[in-house]
């Protein structure tokens, strides 16, 4: 997934020390193959999250460094990286509290966990007006409101959707 969507045009890979949600060892793969396709390692943005000790191997994306490695402990934060969704009423006082605090605010699983507004009428109405997809308008939207969106696919939802 990660090699179809850097030749889809993604820079972004964002991954974990997670069997249950992420792979590394897939992401290593991955870059292996587009570095024989002459896709460079500094050409590309990679971030991943602090896991314990225990779960640490500096050798597992095979990489001499990352752009960003997101810290879950209780030091001021870079990029706070939390589900974009309803049920967190899309995190505005923390978004706020962002904001004020210069820090980045990062969503993920924001289409997965929000089909409600990509089928919505006034979203599928603007994307029609403006010949994209529901995907392509609330990504730039969220872009516009400082927003950075990492997304998780699934095997229904086109890559190239995620571009803007």
């Amino acid at each position: 997934m990660v090699e179809k969507a850097i030749l889809e045009g993604f820079r972004g890979i964002d991954t974990a020390l997670q069997p249950k949600h992420y792979d590394e060892k897939q992401v290593e793969t991955a870059l292996k193959n587009l570095k024989e396709q002459d896709i460079k390692r500094e050409d590309l943005y990679l971030q991943t999250k602090f896991t314990p000790l225990s779960g640490q191997d500096k050798n597992n994306l095979q990489t001499s460094y990352l752009d960003t490695l997101i810290l879950q402990s209780p030091i001021k934060p870079a990029i706070v990286q939390n589900i974009f969704h309803k049920e967190s009423a899309y995190d505005v006082k923390l978004r706020a509290w962002c904001d004020e605090n210069n820090i980045i605010y990062q969503s993920f699983w924001t289409i997965t966990d929000n089909e409600h507004i990509l089928n919505s009428d006034t979203l599928t109405d603007i994307a029609q007006s403006k010949q994209k997809t529901s995907v392509q308008i609330l990504f730039k939207y969220l872009n516009q409101i400082r927003i950075l969106e990492f997304e998780l696919q699934d095997e229904e939802l086109s890559l190239i959707d995620n571009l803007l």
